[in-house]
């Protein structure tokens, strides 16, 4: 830990950090294993991930197992006359055979909850690692299921997300004829994929298509 000043006051501190972990929370996720290294003063904090330390995933409702992601980027945080914020200009996180680089943050305002403007474009990827990336707990078992049978090869290209909205409101599904307060858009392009669509039928092979989600 080290800690700088001048004499107006000012304060400025630096420390490395290991094993910082947060305890998942009902269906939130829970991160474990952080390592890294933390500036700050009293105006904003910056946050150095180690990318040689594995990090700790323990999101059981959404992926069934606890994982390790690698994480290479920074997180910053700042205070204004808006509110909080936490932010990373380039997130870069790698698991279970996929990776992708994230931008944006939340910020809280007033009494709101958090508010999340997040974009994340995908390496490209083999079709069949998508099986790992279901959100099981958002997702239907029919849905599941069928995605697990129906990609059997190919690769996923130029694959983009984005999501915007109030998290007290994720997955941004209307409720009692109210729309959801957000939006979620999911977009990638399937190369040379092979596709079984019902099991009695013949698989499509070499398909070129695009797919996407939104809501």
């Amino acid at each position: 830990l080290d800690v700088a000043g001048d004499r107006r006051g000012a304060l400025r501190a630096s420390a490395r950090i290991d094993g910082l972990a947060f305890a998942p929370v009902g269906r939130s996720p829970g991160l474990s294993r952080i390592a890294g290294w933390l500036e700050g003063d009293a105006r904003a904090a910056r946050f150095r991930f180690d990318p040689a330390k594995p990090v700790g995933v323990d999101w059981v409702p959404a992926f069934g197992e606890p994982r390790s992601a690698l994480i290479e980027g920074e997180l910053d945080g700042w205070r204004d006359d808006a509110g909080w914020h936490a932010a990373t200009p380039s997130l870069r996180i790698a698991s279970s055979g996929v990776a992708a680089t994230l931008r944006g943050g939340l910020h809280f305002v007033g009494g709101d909850g958090p508010h999340l403007d997040l974009a994340a474009q995908l390496d490209d990827f083999p079709a069949a690692a998508a099986k790992d990336l279901w959100i099981r707990h958002l997702m239907s078992p029919g849905i599941i299921a069928w995605l697990d049978a129906a990609l059997l090869s190919g690769r996923v290209h130029d694959g983009r997300v984005l999501v915007s909205g109030d998290l007290r409101d994720w997955p941004f599904v209307a409720r009692d004829g109210h729309p959801g307060n957000g939006a979620f858009e999911a977009t990638a392009h399937l190369q040379d994929a092979t596709l079984k669509f019902q099991p009695g039928w013949p698989p499509f092979a070499h398909v070129d298509a695009d797919v996407a989600g939104v809501h």
